[in-house]
């Protein structure tokens, strides 16, 4: 299963983060960042793993970790420097939306402290008040987390992973990479059969690396860690790839996305990022580093409200990639509100629970006792 969680802002952390904001006195634009967390400890680790003691992570298992913090503080920090022009010091003018992980929740604080830092009447404390301000957070159980969890309650979507995991595409996949998936049960303890196994384990290694444990002589062979960081990728692709788990992963992300937009273009003042990006058809099929944050910006242009949408894959570099819609007219980086509300309205689920057969479920597992 995958481990992607997020937050989503709404100036509207995968978190989600909404902000609102007025440009001069009549013209409305909104924000929208979702963001993945920042760096944590592995979720797990495998049986011969020389780093399973929990020694090693002081943190816990699959928590931030402070080199995760510095990211998403430096985060907010670039964010305030490339909107300083629309946001305020106004805390108010944000809405929080995260999901129920603990590295998700204190993610998403971090960004808000690196955002926000307190000016004027919002300074509260001679100590942390010119430092840090509360912001509240709002969350779901993460087993009823459409939106933002995209490993939530939903018969439906995981019988379609089952049959994407069944699908001839995937088990060719499967069969060209047998020797490596072999190589890494022999020397892991685990029974390997499928991509997601071994994406699991690279996971483990790729944040062992970076917290600078060397790795065991298996698996610092370069060419079976860029086999591993390939088969790691393509998991991002294959579990995303239909439009029915899209409609089911990440519809909700786009029907919040969305409402709040049609508010701002009717001037009512009220994000899981590989699954968001394989449904807009701009995936690159590449897994999302931590701290990963698309910009949704929405602005009037000649009268018209148009959107435009970067990714930031490397928040060190802060240097977002203008994303080329391709079901906007003429594929240019602006596209207008209403054109993208049509290009994505087949996936926006009207009852989810329903479509995910939720009801269903909950009723068998009543009727048998479960």
């Amino acid at each position: 299963m995958k481990h992607i969680l997020h937050s989503l802002v709404i100036f509207m952390a995968y978190n989600d983060l909404f902000i609102h904001s007025s440009i001069g006195a009549t013209v409305s634009s909104e924000l929208k960042l979702i963001h993945r967390h920042g760096d944590r400890t592995p979720i797990q680790c495998y049986p011969t793993d020389p780093y399973s003691n929990d020694t090693y992570w002081a943190d816990g298992w699959g928590e931030l970790t402070p080199r995760g913090k510095q990211r998403m503080y430096g985060l907010g920090k670039y964010l305030r420097k490339r909107y300083q022009d629309f946001l305020s010091s106004n805390p108010r003018e944000v809405q929080i939306r995260s999901s129920a992980a603990d590295r998700c929740l204190e993610s998403v604080a971090l960004v808000m402290a690196g955002l926000y830092r307190p000016e004027g009447r919002w300074q509260w404390n001679n100590d942390l008040g010119h430092q840090w301000q509360p912001f509240p957070i709002q969350t779901e159980p993460r087993d009823v987390d459409g939106m933002l969890n995209s490993g939530s309650k939903c018969l439906a979507a995981e019988q379609e992973l089952t049959r994407i995991h069944n699908s001839p595409e995937y088990l060719q996949y499967v069969d060209q990479s047998k020797d490596i998936l072999n190589y890494v049960s022999s020397n892991t303890g685990l029974n390997i059969t499928d991509l997601n196994g071994a994406e699991e384990v690279f996971d483990t290694l790729l944040i062992e690396k970076e917290n600078g444990y060397p790795l065991p002589r298996w698996a610092s062979d370069a060419t079976t860690y860029e086999k591993l960081s390939q088969i790691s990728d393509m998991t991002f692709y294959f579990d995303f790839s239909t439009q029915l788990v899209q409609r089911l992963r990440t519809g909700l992300l786009l029907k919040d996305i969305i409402k709040h937009m049609n508010e701002t273009v009717n001037r009512k003042h009220d994000t899981q990022l590989a699954l968001l990006l394989n449904a807009l058809n701009v995936f690159d099929r590449k897994s999302p580093p931590f701290g990963s944050t698309i910009m949704i910006e929405l602005r009037q242009s000649n009268g018209k409200p148009m959107i435009e949408m970067f990714y930031l894959n490397n928040t060190e570099s802060e240097e977002p990639i203008a994303l080329t819609l391709p079901n906007c007219m003429n594929a240019t980086i602006e596209c207008h509100f209403q054109q993208f509300v049509q290009s994505v309205n087949h996936l926006i689920p009207g009852d989810w629970n329903q479509e995910c057969h939720n009801n269903d479920s909950l009723s068998l597992a009543t009727n048998t006792g479960l």
